[in-house]
């Protein structure tokens, strides 16, 4: 019997390699692809939040600090709403902020003036609805703000704030 002299590996053998290499980078591109897919969501999450975030917070401070809302330039109950209040700001000049929707954006107008938009450039203004409560003795205005983000339209998120006006209640 004659002895095998070259220990090499078989075609059997290298095509068993390929397919169990094949076989882990595709489980690891997959992993890859499915990383890649939530980290842009929740960076689009995000966004949406933090711009809501700041939407929210600058009309509860107007809205809070208002020595009137203007019923007559404001749109309740419906969508895109349009708040306008007047206040006093902190040299005691009286002046008129108007919160609205301008195409994507949710804008804040001061005396007429567009100050800009109150949400990110990646972030679009779904609906915007202001509703007024008031009683015998107070008023409050509840705003519900939905956004999405341009990447993906379809996730859309609400975010509500109420807020009652200083000297209103």
């Amino acid at each position: 019997m004659k002895k095998r002299l070259n220990a090499g590996i078989t075609i059997m053998e290298l095509l068993i390699y390929i397919g169990i290499m094949t076989l882990a980078l595709v489980s690891i591109v997959s992993l890859l692809i499915n990383a890649t897919d939530i980290i842009t969501a929740v960076k689009q999450d995000k966004e949406i939040r933090s711009s809501a975030f700041t939407a929210l917070d600058r009309i509860g401070r107007e809205v809070k600090g208002a020595t009137e809302i203007v019923k007559a330039e404001s749109s309740f109950d419906s969508d895109p709403g349009v708040l306008t209040i007047n206040a006093v700001d902190e040299n005691g000049d009286q002046y008129e902020a108007t919160f609205e929707v301008s195409g994507d954006d949710l804008n804040i107008s001061y005396d007429d003036t567009v100050l800009g938009s109150l949400i990110s450039e990646d972030v679009t203004v779904e609906s915007l609805t202001f509703y007024l409560s008031e009683t015998a003795t107070s008023r409050s205005v509840r705003t519900e703000l939905t956004l999405s983000h341009l990447d993906d339209p379809s996730k859309q998120k609400t975010f509500y704030l109420t807020t009652v006006p200083r000297g209103m209640y």
